[in-house]
């Protein structure tokens, strides 16, 4: 039996920051996807890195270490832009793997296996969740956010997920910025329970500032003021 499994690349993320002694984000799944297929006869493609060793520490967990499992896969995510490109790739491929081997991985143990390979996001979650995007952690789930389209504008340039995470300072300037980031979460509890956009959005725009210290956006400003 052959299997496809689709995962969801984000939008960034509602919020992101330092708050009750984590590092965390919200997600912000769209709908971007990348496609794992698992099943069929034959040989699979060669997969980028961490998609290659997300097979094998699937495998490994399942404990089947010497199983061949071939994966073709296909993203419609662009990389490098902070859209969870990676995250899309090792959770499809993941539950693509596991569904070959005749398992079926939850969310969490999705969870363990890509953040064993780096610092995640968690849009393989159902709708909106708080994680602990470190240590794997749900903090909470949120519900759903009403349907919303999103522009998203490119200001050029990548970001290395392992790099970024790995910044000496990153803590500190998360922590820096703790004030804003819980008003941010309590508009957005307020956003969500009412499914405003309205509300959302200012819980989105505060995060947005508070982080142009740790990941500089010269657009945003002007953005604002003239949107």
């Amino acid at each position: 039996m052959a299997y496809l499994v689709i995962s969801p690349g984000s939008c960034g993320e509602f919020i992101q920051g330092y708050a009750n002694g984590s590092s965390f984000m919200v997600t912000c799944p769209i709908n971007r996807y990348s496609y794992a297929y698992s099943g069929f006869d034959g040989t699979g493609d060669i997969l980028p890195d961490k998609a290659a060793e997300a097979v094998k520490r699937t495998l490994v967990y399942l404990k089947r270490p010497d199983t061949i499992v071939p994966i073709k896969l296909k993203s419609y995510i662009p990389r490098g832009k902070g859209l969870a490109s990676s995250t899309a790739d090792i959770s499809a491929v993941c539950q693509a793997t596991a569904l070959s081997v005749g398992e079926i991985l939850s969310p969490r143990e999705l969870a363990t296996i890509a953040l064993s390979i780096e610092p995640s996001d968690a849009t393989f979650f159902e709708g909106i969740v708080e994680f602990d995007y470190r240590d794997g952690k749900v903090i909470r789930e949120m519900g759903h956010c009403p349907d919303m389209q999103i522009l998203i504008y490119d200001c050029g340039g990548e970001v290395d997920t392992m790099s970024f995470n790995n910044r000496k300072d990153l803590i500190s300037l998360q922590k820096s910025n703790q004030t804003e980031i819980e008003k941010a979460m309590s508009f957005l509890v307020e956003g969500l329970k009412n499914q405003s956009l309205e509300v959302i959005g200012k819980a989105a725009t505060i995060s947005a500032f508070a982080n142009q210290k740790i990941l500089f956006k010269k657009p945003l400003e002007d953005f604002y003021t003239r949107g």
